[in-house]
């Protein structure tokens, strides 16, 4: 099985996508759960709606599809970095996302893990709880 270039070009672009988000996030910004399952469910469904396109109207379709895609894989990972550093994981843990199963589990795993409890956050809840 040979590659062509345009296999090879995908195939780095499709791993830079996966892999500079986890380098360039902010290492102090946090996600908690709520929005993170609102962002990446989000994401997940604008993803197959691209794809739904792209099958069905072909060519030209297929060529705006590819810069949609890749930016919605850099957001899907910066926000799942920013919410493994919410639940006080290194950040490098969402590398795992290139593993297709492995990526999915962890996904799972990020919506249901509860994060930290920041200073001030318990005293807010009980003023609000009253």
């Amino acid at each position: 099985m040979s590659l062509t270039i345009w296999q090879v070009v995908s195939i780095a672009v499709y791993l830079l996508a996966y892999i500079v988000p986890v380098f360039v996030a902010d290492p102090g910004k946090t996600l908690s759960r709520t929005p993170y399952a609102l962002r990446t469910t989000g994401l997940l469904l604008l993803m197959l709606v691209v794809y739904a396109m792209a099958r069905v109207f072909g060519g030209i379709a297929i060529m705006a599809a590819i810069p949609m895609a890749v930016a919605i894989v850099v957001f899907f990972v910066l926000w799942s970095v920013h919410r493994t550093q919410d639940i006080g994981w290194p950040r490098w843990l969402c590398l795992m996302f290139v593993v297709p199963v492995v990526g999915f589990i962890y996904w799972i795993v990020l919506l249901f893990k509860p994060g930290f409890i920041r200073p001030g956050e318990l005293e807010l809840k009980a003023l609000f709880n009253k």
